[in-house]
C-alpha cells in the first residue's frame, strides 16, 4: 500500500517493518522529560528520548567494562555503532555507572 491509503487495521503504516528493525528511534521533546521513556540527552531546550517501544518489542542490552585486573570502569564511554554505507555510525553514546 502507499503511504496515504488506509490498512486494515489501527496504528499500522509503511513504516512499521522498518521501523521494527531500528536500534534506537529517537524525537525531541521542548524542556526537561520526565516519561517513562529512555532519555538520550538532555539539552538546555529539549529532551531527546528513545521511543523504540512504540515500534517494536525490545530489550535492554547491559554492558560491563572492565579494566586489565577484571574491575568495573566507572565512567567510561560507550558507543553503540551502526554498520552503514560501509562505515560505522554512532547510533547512542552511554556512560557506565560506578560498578
Amino acid at each position: 500500500l502507499g503511504a496515504c491509503e488506509p490498512e486494515p487495521v489501527l496504528d499500522l503504516g509503511w513504516f512499521n517493518a522498518p521501523a521494527s528493525r531500528r536500534m534506537l528511534m529517537h524525537t525531541k521533546v521542548f524542556g526537561r522529560y520526565e516519561g517513562k521513556e529512555e532519555v538520550m540527552s538532555v539539552n538546555p531546550t529539549y529532551t531527546e528520548i528513545n521511543v523504540i517501544d512504540n515500534y517494536a518489542p525490545t530489550a535492554r542490552a547491559k554492558v560491563m567494562v572492565k579494566d586489565e585486573a577484571g574491575n568495573p570502569v566507572p565512567d567510561a564511554c560507550v558507543e553503540f555503532k551502526l554498520y552503514n554505507y560501509a562505515e560505522f555510525h554512532t547510533v547512542a553514546t552511554k556512560h557506565t555507572d560506578d560498578g
